[in-house]
């Protein structure tokens, strides 16, 4: 197949337009007058019209256009120009007719049901080693490297290799002694760490037992405690007075004549105070159920179908607080 090229042409004739001749080959141009040039029309497409003596090539009747081909796209060789081809006036590039009977250089027809199939070369799959050498453990490291001398000593296929025998199970044999010598270290270490372990809890209790001694025997002296090489516990700060708690709350119990009392903690809160009344009686008591140093108590043996009054105060190191904002609830 001749390489592929665009031709253009230049009309001639009575109508400006002509009939264009285009010599088998790259590149050159040849123009024939006449009085037909316009045969068929040009639409700007490709159209088949018949042959005629409408031009004169160096004394050759009709148009005859030879098969060249024209490279557009993507590298494709998508047309052929042909026998009876239509051009468009002016300098434009050839517009193609596919008629059948068009055959590839080859003598395939163009319009067969497949192009010609030209023999392609298989792409080889070309395999690669994977090592992951970094994902491995020690032990794990020394096995695979083993495991790959074994099946590579007397291998035909690879007959010298690189690193050759010699290096490579050199190498090998150096990590090997390195770290049996490491997980030896590795067991000394554990059974030291172990060992200091003890040592150190005995120690601390020993240590605990001399601090007790020294409070004890200082009586409170801070000065006494530094001088026996220890430090002095910071005095808390007091809190101050306390505010009353909140979201004091009363729930029916499991039990009959139960009522469960919730409250939120109080921080400086030493204990609780809760009090109790019955709530419908005019004047009725306030009195005490019990001291907790919990934020919840349970009231038992209360009257079902009474209707209850409780609240709650907090204590703690500046004294009492007030009471908290009453919550009423009927005894199961």
């Amino acid at each position: 197949m001749g390489k592929p090229v665009f031709h253009e042409w230049n009309g001639t004739g009575n109508t400006g337009d002509g009939a264009a001749y285009c010599s088998r080959g790259a590149g050159g141009i040849e123009t024939g007058g006449g009085n037909e040039g316009r045969a068929a029309g040009n639409r700007g497409i490709a159209t088949r019209h018949p042959t005629s003596e409408a031009g004169k090539v160096s004394g050759q009747a009709g148009n005859e256009v030879f098969p060249h081909f024209c490279k557009i796209g993507f590298g494709r060789f998508v047309s052929i120009i042909e026998r009876g081809s239509i051009f468009q006036p002016g300098t434009h590039r050839i517009m193609a007719n596919y008629d059948s009977g068009t055959l590839y250089d080859s003598g395939a027809p163009y319009d067969a049901a497949a192009g010609p199939v030209l023999p392609q070369t298989p792409k080889k799959n070309m395999s690669k080693v994977k090592l992951n050498l970094k994902a491995k453990g020690d032990d794990a490291f020394k096995s695979f490297c083993e495991n790959h001398v074994a099946q590579i000593t007397g291998n035909a296929n690879f007959a010298a290799p690189i690193p050759d025998a010699a290096a490579y199970d050199g190498r090998l044999s150096e990590f090997s002694t390195k770290l049996a010598a490491f997980r030896d270290l590795e067991d000394a270490v554990a059974q030291a760490r172990i060992e200091k372990d003890a040592a150190r809890a005995a120690l601390e209790l020993a240590t605990t037992g001399r601090g007790n001694y020294v409070e004890t025997a200082a009586d409170g002296d801070a000065a006494k405690i530094v001088s026996a090489g220890f430090e002095v516990k910071g005095q808390a700060a007091p809190i101050g007075e306390l505010p009353a708690p909140i979201d004091v709350l009363a729930k029916m119990g499991a039990q009959a004549g139960q009522i469960v009392i919730t409250w939120r903690r109080l921080r400086g809160a030493n204990s609780y105070l809760v009090e109790c009344r019955e709530h419908e009686v005019a004047g009725s008591p306030w009195e005490q159920v019990k001291v907790v140093t919990a934020a919840r108590l349970k009231v038992d043996n209360l009257t079902a179908g009474t209707i209850y009054a409780f609240r709650v105060r907090a204590v703690g190191a500046a004294g009492e607080s007030p009471w908290s904002d009453e919550t009423v609830k009927m005894a199961p």
